[in-house]
């Protein structure tokens, strides 16, 4: 079977999107199918997130017009028996043109409701039920769906040890802009626990990015700066906490069973963040903009401090929710036949 996946990613979005559709067409040519892609962002950025053999690729600039991604994934759709539309600007006008075109389609949403009538919807809030709209499309609803980067489908090699026998924090804002996360929480926390060691994971591409090599120089013997590492999983594996944005690192943390604060950045991380404190896994702080988040992330550190229990009952919650199996889970609803209309 053929398979076009349609993503943007760019600072001011992230690499989320992009970073899911590049697993899920690995995870689908491992089941044999033939993969096309159209991506839109920066030329630079998005290749060096390509691994190679990934199939057919195409850039599109990140201001070219919505017509020209049109007709370029027009062309892609005459071999395509399935689709895969992965980004954040997904609107009405996006929807009906898809619908069509004729090819079955999946999409993901952050939502309890969604635009158009895709044949297969995604969503991994924790804690959400299928709403009744799921009649017309096939609902792929919950964190057993999420998408993870092959190295957080195996466990830590080494024991989880509480927070308060290991102190270190592992910080990442995405893969994008961090929206002045860095600066209004990191230095803060480090003035305030003198026993807090901080691994901190950002992007060339992050505004942020000075801050934080800042605060490298004055602070070497607590906090470590990576620019793209490699590999993300050995470095939570040394945490016993995590401070994070609302997006999919908050199922690579999961999975892993890493506690979690989780901060909103955008709007499409605030939903995501109440249900991780619902469930009992994160502490949630709001808005990075909040006037007290900075409170409220040294509050939530104080407790797991204070508690090693209170580590552990978090840290058995999420590798119950996530197993790192979502992309085979989802191609396998796409070799079955789309819902009847």
């Amino acid at each position: 079977m053929r398979l076009v996946l349609v993503a943007h990613g760019a600072p001011r979005w992230g690499f989320g999107h992009l970073n899911r559709c590049r697993v899920l067409a690995e995870t689908a040519q491992r089941r044999g199918w033939t993969t096309f892609l159209l991506l839109r962002g920066p030329a630079q950025a998005v290749s060096a997130r390509l691994p190679k053999g990934i199939g057919y690729v195409e850039i599109l600039d990140i201001d070219a017009p919505r017509k020209e991604e049109w007709r370029r994934l027009r062309s892609l759709l005459n071999r395509a028996d399935r689709l895969i539309v992965d980004h954040p600007n997904l609107d009405a006008d996006w929807a009906n043109w898809l619908a069509a075109q004729g090819v079955p389609w999946l999409t993901f949403t952050h939502r309890s409701y969604w635009l158009g009538e895709p044949d297969w919807l995604v969503n991994i809030r924790p804690g959400l039920s299928p709403p009744s709209g799921c009649s017309r499309t096939r609902c792929l609803f919950g964190p057993a769906f999420a998408v993870l980067r092959t190295e957080f489908h195996q466990p830590c090699q080494q024991p989880y040890l509480p927070f308060s026998e290991n102190p270190r924090l592992f910080v990442t804002f995405g893969g994008g802009d961090d929206f002045g996360a860095s600066a209004r929480l990191l230095p803060a926390l480090l003035d305030q626990f003198s026993t807090l060691s901080i691994d901190v994971v950002t992007t060339a591409e992050n505004t942020g990015l000075s801050l934080v090599q800042r605060l490298a120089r004055d602070y070497p013997e607590r906090l470590r700066l990576y620019v793209n590492p490699p590999q993300m999983q050995p470095l939570i594996c040394q945490a016993g906490a995590a401070l994070v944005a609302g997006g999919t690192t908050t199922f690579e943390l999961a999975a892993l069973g890493i506690p979690f604060l989780v901060v909103s950045l955008v709007e499409n991380q605030r939903e995501q963040a109440v249900a991780w404190a619902q469930l009992g896994m994160a502490f949630d702080l709001g808005w990075i903009d909040d006037p007290d988040v900075v409170e409220r992330a040294a509050d939530s550190i104080s407790q797991l401090m204070a508690s090693a229990d209170e580590s552990r009952r978090r840290h058995a919650i999420g590798p119950a929710e996530v197993d790192g199996l979502g992309a085979d889970r989802i191609i396998q609803a796409l070799e079955s036949d789309p819902p009847r209309r």
